[in-house]
Formats: structure tokens, C-alpha cells, sequence
């Protein structure tokens, strides 16, 4: 499902992954979304980091440089 970024609010995310060189989120329901920026695109640098009320998703449009945050609950790659 396409989601626009300015739309995903607080939604959970718990996996990442690229098709294509497109970027799909998994929301924590199950739903698997493709983000589309507020420029139309829909290419994405995406990072796991770790915040004060745990890890999030950091988002940064390849095109515009516009930026998102999202809360993620799925495994970090690379912890064990």
C-alpha cells in the first residue's frame, strides 16, 4: 500500500527492506507500505537508531532531503 510520509503518523515499524530500490516498510500490524514523499518520490535512506524512548526509523528522501522519524519495534541487525 503507498503512503504518503506526511500521513504515517506514529505508525510502528518492524521491518525494512528494498524492492527495486524501493524502499517497503512493515508496519507492525503486518501491512507492508511504500512511502511517497512529499516531492513524489519514493526512494528513501533509511537508519535504525537508537533514542531515549527507544529505537526509531530516520527516513531522508533521497531527493529532497525532507526527513521522518518512526518508532521501530523490529529486530536491530547486527544485536544479538
Amino acid at each position: 500500500m503507498e503512503i504518503r510520509a506526511t500521513e504515517l503518523g506514529n505508525t510502528r515499524i518492524r521491518q525494512k527492506r528494498y524492492h527495486d530500490g524501493t524502499l517497503r516498510l512493515v508496519a507492525e500490524e503486518g501491512e507492508e507500505l511504500t512511502v511517497v514523499c512529499r516531492c513524489d518520490r519514493s526512494h528513501w535512506l533509511a537508519t535504525i537508531q537508537e533514542g531515549e524512548g527507544g529505537p526509531f526509523l530516520t527516513l531522508v528522501c533521497h531527493n529532497c532531503g525532507s526527513r521522518f522519524g518512526l518508532p521501530y519495534v523490529g529486530a536491530i541487525p547486527g544485536r544479538h
